[in-house]
């Protein structure tokens, strides 16, 4: 700035993060045009002294006080620059400005590649509009503030900044994968291309570490889900801005074409269809269509389409609120309480939180423990080869995160109140708060370090679980029903019901394979069932991918591998698609030489409630179908249940003989645990089954399990808690 500064506005130091930004730091209209940064930096780089900083100007720190004249009153140290705008998306440090040479200044199309330069020199005026001359080495140089494409009238010190690298959050790098996978959906890409983007995505935005930062020290592939092709992808976005990928689809396809996608009951089939045939590239465009008409002209659509579209645009949209899954977490955790375990300090360790309810989604991931030397097992945990940050540590408590991105907190408290703490950490809140309720009609308060007494003032700690509910006045409770939805009257009267284990469950009714859209060999799926005690495997390949004689050829696969396979009876099975009308995309005559049927719904489900349910309904109604599979069809984080009426559903389940399923894919869960239980209460007979299309996925039974658990369900409700020979004579065919 000039040197008398109290002729000229001072620039005050930066505001904090959470103010408006102050006052433009330089004369004139061109510093307006900067929006203020989130956090200070100090004083630039190299010989000079350090300066007095005023606010950041976009990324740039504007130095109050000329270099000849400065007294210091307190020196800053220089400190990184978050959150950076479009045009300088770094923080500053200090070059040589002999970098810019050659550029030309004043009406700047743009940032001059990527800096903030200064542009008269103190020797010899350079104008708006010239170039900048061959670098001096002068470090008294004062040269005017380019801000925002514009020169202001006044000088300055050097100020001439390299951008520091920024990095994308994981937000954002999700949303360009999702972006990815959708318009490589829209240009036809195979499914396992999309899947992998998609479950990349995935990974990214659970992450609780910088995922950017992970593939630049070449360590993203320590993430489920990311392999070294999408890591080079990371590392391509974080260093230029955009993926080459992208930039190909973009010039290919309007990327408004994703909202059109995704409009219910359109698809990427059909937006691409209407652009080519209507030129719709917007969700703007699709309402003017359907307005007009002429959605309704396009062969495959019609005026029930075109209806349903204005519904749907015509409806507010939600905000996705995306969840960690429990299938995701559940391993890590497992992996974590066991290394927990093996230490010589532990006595006991536990998960806790919604992980031990066995929630669907989860948050933090809770760990209760006890133990001889509580600061050495928390340094154990801290030290762990899998924790790739420790974000607190202390001789009681540790918070660590991992190179998967998870987050534990772990406590290690008093083994004469690890009953009372691991009650209150499992939860739920709303389970606690009923507790807590009733005991104060009895004179008890219940925290999590006891049981007080409120007359006698006496404290009750449980070195267990069962002797706090003992205390209270209850049976012990299952952590699985702990959702104040009835369990604590039950636990009272003794009316708990004894609910399936994952040790009840005989066989899997619901496996692909690589004859349809399944990862793994029939072979490799066999084995796998039977290592883990599985009696009998249904394949159910898509019958859509069994046409021309491979349902045949199939078949004698099976009879071979089953030839050479003891302890495990591997079942011809089906999965067919339920169409619109609700008939089966397979005949009768076929599916009469088959062991079991699953049929399901693939496609339309934003048909209306009466349609959707009589279309399942009547597949209900053929007497070859055994199990009606994901019967709401929906995908957490991605897509709602879809509109059914499920109570008519459970009452044709009922007339019909046919089965439900509960399927076991971490992204479905479906039916839920409401579902599930409303179903058992009706009478209905359930099926847990995997879903499996790769051989880790058979283990997902436990998950099925657990939401069958969480629906209050005893063993003899599932169907496939019985040998084959007894699952046979419940079959309606049969």
């Amino acid at each position: 700035m000039h040197r008398h500064t109290e002729d000229r506005p001072r620039v005050e130091r930066a505001e904090s993060a959470d103010r408006l930004p102050a006052p433009a730091p330089v004369l004139g209209a061109a510093a307006l045009d900067v929006a203020g940064a989130e956090d200070e930096a100090g004083a630039l780089a190299g010989s000079e002294e350090p300066r007095d900083v005023g606010r950041v100007v976009g990324e740039v720190a504007v130095h109050l006080e000329d270099p000849v004249g400065a007294v210091l009153e307190r020196p800053v140290k220089a400190r990184d620059v978050r959150r950076a705008e479009a045009f300088l998306p770094h923080s500053v440090q200090d070059v040589e400005e002999g970098e810019l040479a050659g550029e030309a200044l004043g009406q700047l199309a743009g940032s001059v590649r990527r800096r903030v330069v200064d542009h008269e020199d103190s020797r010899a005026g350079v104008q708006a509009g010239e170039h900048i001359s061959e670098p001096s080495h002068d470090r008294l140089e004062v040269r005017p503030l380019v801000v925002s494409r514009q020169a202001d009238d006044y000088a300055h010190p050097r100020i001439i900044a390299r951008v520091a690298q920024t990095l994308p959050s994981n937000a954002q790098l999700a949303e360009q994968f999702e972006l990815l996978a959708d318009l490589l959906e829209l240009d036809g890409a195979d499914a396992f291309r999309l899947s992998a983007y998609r479950r990349a995505a995935t990974r990214i935005r659970e992450s609780a570490v910088p995922v950017a930062q992970l593939a630049l020290d070449k360590k993203a592939t320590r993430l489920s889900g990311i392999g070294a092709t999408i890591e080079g992808k990371i590392v391509e976005y974080t260093e230029t801005g955009d993926l080459a990928a992208l930039a190909k689809l973009r010039g290919k396809l309007p990327t408004g074409l994703v909202d059109v996608m995704h409009v219910p009951g359109l698809g990427p089939k059909t937006a691409r269809k209407l652009w080519v045939e209507l030129g719709v590239q917007s969700e703007d465009d699709l309402r003017a269509a359907a307005e007009q008409g002429r959605l309704a002209e396009v062969p495959g659509l019609g005026p029930k389409t075109q209806e349903r579209v204005l519904v749907s645009l015509a409806k507010p949209k939600k905000a996705v609120e995306r969840k960690t899954l429990l299938g995701r977490v559940l391993p890590s955790v497992d992996e974590a309480v066991e290394e927990l375990r093996s230490h010589p300090a532990a006595l006991q360790v536990s998960e806790a939180g919604s992980v031990r309810r066995r929630r669907e989604t989860v948050r933090d991931l809770d760990i209760i423990a006890t133990a001889a030397d509580p600061a050495a097992l928390t340094a154990h945990f801290a030290g762990l080869p899998w924790v790739a940050e420790v974000v607190a540590q202390g001789s009681t408590k540790a918070t660590v995160v991992s190179h998967d991105g998870l987050r534990f907190d772990l406590r290690v408290v008093p083994p004469e109140s690890y009953g009372n703490l691991l009650q209150h950490f499992t939860g739920s809140k709303a389970h606690n708060v009923g507790m807590r309720e009733e005991a104060v009609t009895r004179g008890l308060s219940i925290s999590e370090y006891g049981v007080k007494n409120m007359e006698t003032e006496e404290v009750f700690t449980a070195a267990t679980e069962e002797e706090l509910y003992e205390f209270l006045g209850y049976s012990w409770i299952p952590p699985e029903l702990r959702e104040n939805r009835g369990e604590l009257a039950a636990a009272r009267e003794g009316k708990l019901p004894k609910l399936v284990e994952l040790e009840d469950v005989r066989g899997d009714l619901h496996s692909h394979t690589t004859w349809s859209d399944g990862r793994a060999s029939l072979d490799e799926m066999v084995a796998t069932a039977k290592e883990l005690g599985r009696t009998y495997l249904a394949v159910c390949d898509h019958a859509r991918r069994l046409r021309d004689g491979r349902l045949e050829q199939q078949a004698e696969e099976i009879a071979d591998v089953a030839s050479r396979t003891k302890g495990l009876q591997i079942l011809r099975g089906i999965e067919v698609d339920i169409r619109a009308d609700g008939s089966l995309d397979t005949s009768d005559q076929v599916l009469s030489d088959l062991d079991w049927v699953m049929a399901s719904v693939h496609s339309g489900f934003d048909r209306e409630r009466a349609e959707l349910t009589r279309r399942i309904e009547a597949a209900m109604e053929n007497p070859h179908v055994d199990c009606i599979g994901h019967p709401t069809g929906r995908k957490i984080n991605r897509r709602d249940p879809y509109d059914v009426d499920f109570e008519a559903l459970l009452e044709k389940a009922l007339e019909t003989g046919t089965f439900l399923e509960i399927n076991c894919q971490p992204d479905r869960l479906d039916l839920d645990d409401n579902h599930a239980r409303a179903a058992a209460e009706a009478g209905v007979k359930l099926v847990i089954s995997t879903d499996a299309h790769r051989v880790h996925e058979l283990a997902n039974m436990r998950l099925g399990v657990a939401q069958a658990r969480r629906g209050w369900i005893a063993p003899d409700q599932i169907v496939n808690t019985r040998p084959w020979r007894e699952v046979k004579k419940l079959m309606k065919k049969q």
